[in-house]
């Protein structure tokens, strides 16, 4: 056959993209098994799926990549010489699963199950949550997530004040919308545009809706249209600049105005609200000159913010992770949903309101917590009380376990969906423990600093490459087919269903590794549908608004929503924020002669955290690590745009390439997160050069979440060797 006579057969295939907890519907375009377009689906926009997909078209260009890329794992390796050298001899499955079974099975005999550890990172499909299931069915309580830093804070901070989970969720479309929109928009700590839909916030604000904006840069709705301007940062109508890491401490002096001005809504907190008078009490005990002095915000300002949200019906109040990044976030989070319920704003019409979760599994349930349960004596989070309920370890508290060996020696470690030595706090800790541990297996997509440690790495799918589901963000996504993947790659979901049935857990998991797909019908049983006819009729789900308070009550002890949280008093911590506790993530970190400037870290967009640096449409963007100066400061330190400088702190030291950024507080510096050079050979491909993650300690850390202090520490920045 000629080349002109073969006929390249193209189809489009209905799907979302997997890359961010977003999930935008896309046409996929496959040719010869390969994705080599995908668009935006706009005929989804009618059916309630969000489609707008990120200005970087993050999804395409990884889709079109991966399978394609040089640098891809292709097939399981055993490491060959020293850990953390480059040599590795490739393996057949079995053999690598044989081996990883073996070794979990003798740590059990010799040590007990909780000598095993996993370790996760963001749930991408059913891997998340099937590791979760394997770890308590062999009966260890060490799993690591980065929940303590990413969500949990958050989530039960909710939970504590209003005991359901509250969101702004105008679920479905601007095309489908049946209610008003907000008239106010308060984002704290959030860059919508890049990890959630901002098409509704951005229909909001076409529609009249007004603008806070709380964060150090200004990146949070930046993109946003209103009335044909740019609406973030500066443009907002309120743009407050807090000192990273003070933002609790803002909270509460937002909330000493509501409650002194007598803003607050007297009906909603007359017949709704528990704990009224001991809040009203205990704003008495700081000074609106103390907030200023330890959040750098004029009185002036937060008190305008304050006025303009208990004023304004209805308005959403949108927190993000960067609020997580303290070591009192819990509290922090729950001064933020106290001003909800001080002014009212819950359940209304077009604004926050109770949500549903789609059906499926519940988590707890599939992580089999409710039958089988897990020792938390012998977990490294035992003192958590969250961690311990939510089923997950802070990093840096496993990393110190494995060190100690306390409560319990731990000798193995399986990592997948993650790379915490880039992406956990006190870098230099996980990689002693790491260098400790006797085993370590990692899946992954290419070779990272942490796979480096490993003594087996196994070659992984991506979301692209195989059919899935995902459940992240309360909402369901399905995707039917997956592209060509290299080599010998597995779903993770495979090898884990596979593992499990040679460690004897056929019980549990009674899926056969070669239809391990079957597991999505177990799991969208609560559905009443089958994968692929879910699929055929549904492709996915949101959460959605439930009755309103009025009819169900709140979830909490008092049946109301609670300043005063009953269930934090029971646990032995402080019922309501106090000034004096969440000080204590902004007083300590005041700049010093020594250390003059305060750093906070963000994201780089091409990138998704510490994943993606090897494929080469993304790191086209963002070729090196960049840190935010003002103009000024960066005249004072002889350094200008494209100079590489050190950012140094008792903690330790890195390097970052200058960006002059004259929105930035001429005292903070923006350092860049989650880098390292999969181009470099050498030292763990430059895992230690520019991980702001070496500046981190861990500790003192969150008593209730575990979250830490990264956010606010003390910095200073000098021109580098050659920079």
């Amino acid at each position: 056959m000629t080349q002109k006579n073969i006929e390249i057969v193209r189809e489009t295939v209905r799907s979302f993209c997997p890359v961010c907890p977003k999930h935008c519907a896309v046409l996929q375009t496959f040719e010869g098994g390969y994705i080599v377009d995908m668009k935006p689906d706009e005929q989804a926009e009618e059916e309630g799926f969000h489609a707008d997909v990120c200005p970087y078209k993050k999804g395409s260009i990884i889709a079109k990549d991966l399978p394609l890329n040089p640098n891809r794992l292709k097939y399981p390796l055993k490491r060959v010489g020293d850990r953390g050298e480059d040599g590795w001899e490739r393996i057949s499955w079995d053999e690598a699963l044989d081996t990883i079974a073996g070794k979990m099975i003798r740590y059990k005999q010799m040590y007990g199950p909780e000598s095993i550890a996993f370790g996760l990172g963001e749930p991408k499909s059913l891997e998340f949550a099937l590791a979760q299931r394997l770890a308590t069915a062999f009966g260890t309580p060490n799993v690591a997530t980065p929940g303590y830093i990413c969500g949990e804070p958050r989530v039960h901070s909710m939970v504590y004040t209003f005991g359901r989970a509250f969101s702004f969720t105008m679920a479905g479309t601007p095309k489908l919308i049946k209610e008003p929109y907000p008239k106010l928009i308060l984002v704290w700590g959030w860059s919508l545009v890049h990890t959630w839909s901002f098409q509704m916030v951005n229909a909001a604000l076409k529609a009249g809706a007004n603008t806070i904006v709380i964060d150090p840069h200004s990146t949070g709705i930046a993109y946003y249209r209103k009335e044909e301007r740019e609406v973030g940062g500066s443009e907002a109508d309120i743009w407050i600049k807090p000192k990273p890491g003070s933002d609790g401490c803002l909270a509460l002096g937002m909330i000493k105005t509501i409650i002194e001005e007598e803003l607050f809504d007297k009906e909603f907190v007359e017949k709704w609200a528990h704990g009224f008078e001991e809040m009203k009490e205990h704003v008495n005990t700081f000074t609106y000159d103390d907030v200023e002095r330890y959040t750098w915000v004029p009185k002036a300002q937060f008190q305008a913010a304050a006025r303009m949200y208990a004023t304004t019906k209805p308005a959403v109040m949108l927190l993000g992770n960067g609020i997580e990044m303290t070591s009192t976030a819990l509290q922090d989070a729950r001064a933020m949903n106290i001003m909800k319920a001080l002014c009212g704003q819950v359940n209304l019409p077009g604004g926050e309101r109770f949500i549903s979760r789609p059906k499926y599994y519940p988590p707890g349930r599939f992580f089999l917590l409710s039958k089988i349960g897990r020792k938390p004596d012998k977990a490294a989070g035992k003192d958590l009380p969250v961690a311990m309920e939510s089923a997950y370890t802070p990093y840096p508290l496993l990393a110190k376990a494995i060190l100690t060996e306390k409560p319990a020696p731990i000798k193995m470690a399986i990592v997948l969906v993650a790379n915490p030595l880039i992406t956990a706090p006190n870098a230099k800790q996980i990689y002693d423990a790491f260098r400790k541990l006797e085993f370590v297996v990692v899946s992954e997509l290419f070779m990272t600093p942490t796979a480096m440690l490993a003594d087996i790495v196994l070659p992984a799918q991506h979301m692209v490459e195989h059919p899935g589901v995902s459940y992240w963000i309360s909402s369901i996504r399905t995707y039917p087919r997956g592209a060509k993947s290299p080599g010998e790659t597995w779903a993770d979901e495979k090898w884990i269903i596979a593992l499990a049935q040679k460690l004897g857990l056929n019980e549990y998991f009674p899926w056969e590794a070669e239809r391990w797909e079957e597991v999505y019908d177990f799991w969208l049983e609560p559905a009443g549908m089958a994968f692929k006819e879910y699929i055929e009729k549904q492709r996915g789900a949101q959460p959605e608004a439930l009755p309103g308070h009025e009819e169900i009550g709140f979830g909490t002890p008092t049946k109301k929503a609670e300043i005063y949280s009953e269930t934090l008093k029971n646990l032995g911590y402080s019922p309501i924020p106090m000034w004096e506790e969440l000080l204590q993530s902004t007083a300590p970190y005041m700049p010093t002669e020594e250390y003059p400037l305060v750093m906070f870290n963000s994201k780089d967009y091409p990138f998704i955290s510490s994943m993606y640096r090897s494929v080469p449409g993304l790191r086209e963007k963002s070729r090196y690590p960049r840190v935010g100066l003002h103009p000024d400061t960066a005249k004072k330190l002889g350094l200008e745009e494209g100079n590489w400088a050190y950012i140094e702190n008792r903690q330790g030291r890195i390097r970052q390439m200058v960006k002059i950024d004259p929105k930035l507080d001429p005292r903070m510096v923006d350092v860049a997160f989650g880098w390292w050079y999969p181009e470099q050979q050498s030292n763990l491909h430059g895992w230690s050069e520019s991980n702001v993650n070496i500046l981190v300690p861990s500790e003192p850390f969150d008593v209730v979440t575990g979250s830490m202090q990264t956010h606010g520490l003390p910095v200073k920045v000098y021109k580098a060797e050659g920079g």
